[in-house]
């Protein structure tokens, strides 16, 4: 038997498909539950985050539905929704 917790993840998930945006530069089309990777620019936090981890990126989070439409649920101080276009826009290069 399902747990309610996965029985509503599952519901959220599946309309993902229903809440694309527009096509993106390079062709990634962003869906709601899509994880995202970014390096933010440097400082010494995010240079001890990606030494850490010996990895290139520095922050992360989860694009969901938000009232102006697809945002990134993502940890700074406090946890936040940010439209998805700043959050690109705030990493290092315009990337993620």
């Amino acid at each position: 038997m399902l747990r309610p917790a996965v029985l509503v993840l599952a519901a959220v998930l599946g309309l993902a498909g229903d809440h694309a945006a527009a096509e993106l530069p390079g062709g990634y089309e962003p869906r709601v539950g899509d994880i995202l990777f970014q390096s933010w620019p440097h400082t010494p936090l995010t240079t001890a985050i990606e030494d850490a981890t010996h990895s290139p990126y520095s922050h992360c989070g989860l694009v969901v539905l938000g009232r102006d439409g697809l945002c990134v649920l993502h940890a700074i101080q406090p946890v936040q929704e940010t439209p998805l276009a700043d959050w690109i826009a705030r990493g290092r290069g315009g990337g993620f």
